[in-house]
């Protein structure tokens, strides 16, 4: 279901990229998505959450 998520956003919003396992990458997915108002069960008790970041390039 995220996948396809994924695809739809993309579709939407062109030169966007879309990182589906931001922990791969470094990211602190509890600690971001509470910065955004969002808490996380760690572990996760009642819900479980997939989350994907996307972003887009500036011009440097």
């Amino acid at each position: 279901m995220l996948k396809q998520h994924i695809v739809s956003f993309l579709k939407e919003n062109k030169g966007y990229r879309v990182e589906a396992c931001p922990e791969a990458m470094g990211v602190n997915i509890t600690e971001t998505m509470a910065c955004a108002g969002v808490f996380l069960e760690w572990p996760p008790e009642n819900v479980t959450y997939q989350i994907a970041l996307a972003g887009i390039r500036l011009p440097v």
